[in-house]
């Protein structure tokens, strides 16, 4: 049972840290609106490059 559980953490955080690349990478003049997805308990806005 706890190793389900490390193993959930691990996966979160590798999600949480893509998603954290993925904005960084993202061009900071993106055009397009902004929206606000939540997730879990963080929320992470995404500017569509396109």
């Amino acid at each position: 049972m706890r190793s389900t559980l490390r193993r959930i953490q691990i996966g979160f955080g590798a999600f949480a840290a893509a998603s954290a690349l993925f904005l960084l990478a993202a061009p900071s003049a993106s055009a397009g609106p902004c929206y606000t997805v939540t997730v879990g308990a963080q929320d992470v806005t995404v500017c569509p490059g396109q």
